[in-house]
């Protein structure tokens, strides 16, 4: 007989199989229609959004005095 770790670590070794098997099936039967939420990142409202993203701003402790 099991004891109850040994049962609650093989039920999420199963569930960790099992959700690797799901992504895996449905990358390789995966329908070939490409649309928003795919993650290709090739829509063109995703390239515009990264056009207007603003400059980084870099903080830190630069002085314009110097201490001589």
């Amino acid at each position: 007989m099991l004891d109850w770790q040994t049962a609650i670590a093989l039920m999420i070794v199963t569930g960790a199989a099992g959700t690797l098997c799901y992504r895996g099936w449905k990358t390789v039967f995966a329908k070939s229609s490409a649309g928003c939420g795919t993650g290709c990142h090739q829509c063109p409202s995703n390239m515009s959004h990264t056009s207007k993203t603003p400059p980084l701003v870099q903080l830190g402790n630069q002085s314009t005095h110097s201490i001589d």
